[in-house]
């Protein structure tokens, strides 16, 4: 069976004092929303936050107080909102790139063959550590830096960047992150940072197999 890599994260951080219930689709988790405050509501005290973990391998999450809802299911990339409440629940940062990596990885796996050919990175991509001291006069990287803000410092410094559109057009609007070596770069991926929603450009639609367990 395929790991469900949703559904293991979401049990994983589990706030204290959760109840389970067992209900007609599969297991319900209810505990006090964590997302409450952080969309401008009062603290919620009556655990009307839920988490569901169906059998058919689907998961969701619902509260009856702030309206955060959203589903997800196994076979699908990671939705924006269920990352929002896995970010809620108190995953890092790191922790929700790893996952997308993994269930990115997965899906390629499933539906495309093993063979990754070689790309080296985007064109004039220079790493964001070495662009913080002397930041470029460029709206495009002060948006990027921005978007970036809230990120581990040391996250943050590890992803590239480009002045330069490329043939997307909007490629230095977008944070880039390589596979292999810094030396020997396998791939990239490269994230927008104008639509959260839009897929990643890859170097390669497989680029995700690279991915190992230490990633």
């Amino acid at each position: 069976m395929s790991p469900n890599y949703v559904r293991d994260a979401l049990l994983a951080h589990l706030p204290p004092r959760s109840r389970r219930y067992q209900i007609a689709t599969g297991t319900k988790y209810t505990f006090n929303c964590p997302a409450c405050t952080h969309l401008g509501h009062a603290p919620d005290t009556r655990q009307r936050g839920a988490i569901f973990v169906n059998a058919d391998g689907s998961t969701g999450y619902d509260c009856f107080n702030c309206q955060l809802r959203t589903r997800q299911q196994p076979d699908k990339h990671l939705a924006h909102k269920m990352e929002q409440v896995l970010g809620y629940l108190g995953m890092s940062e790191e922790e929700c790139r790893k996952l997308r990596f993994h269930i990115s990885a997965a899906l390629y796996a499933k539906n495309n063959g093993p063979r990754i050919q070689k790309r080296d990175l985007p064109s004039g991509a220079i790493l964001i550590k070495h662009l913080v001291a002397n930041p470029p006069d460029d709206q495009s990287f002060r948006d990027v830096m921005a978007d970036l803000e809230d990120m581990n410092e040391e996250i943050r410094d590890s992803y590239y960047w480009t002045a330069e559109p490329g043939a997307s057009g909007d490629m230095n609007r977008r944070y880039i992150w390589f596979f292999g070596t810094t030396h020997d770069p396998v791939g990239w991926a490269a994230k927008t940072i104008d639509d959260r929603d839009a897929e990643d450009i890859l170097s390669d639609p497989n680029i995700w197999l690279f991915v190992d367990d230490e990633d």
